[in-house]
């Protein structure tokens, strides 16, 4: 019997500071099914990128963020994907 390994998408996520990350799980557990909410809040920047650009993403993300403070940003509302 042939085994197959099927490789996950790449998900590049931000994190937030340690009082909006209270904010934001408070938020989840309200409004978030339990048995979905699986994560701490975080912020999605890209979604189902193909495996293969692990090695370059890596690196283009360390060479564009390395010594950079992080932003300051402002969330203007919540947004449902659907599933989850």
């Amino acid at each position: 019997m042939a085994s197959t390994t099927e490789v996950a998408p790449i998900i590049v996520t931000a994190l937030f500071g340690r009082q909006d990350t209270a904010f934001f799980d408070a938020m989840r557990r309200e409004h978030f099914p339990p048995e979905r909410n699986q994560l701490d809040s975080h912020l999605t920047l890209f979604h189902h990128l193909p495996p293969s650009g692990l090695d370059e993403l890596k690196h283009r993300l360390n060479q564009e963020t390395r010594g950079l403070p992080a932003p300051r940003a402002r969330i203007g509302g919540l947004m449902s994907l659907g599933r989850g």
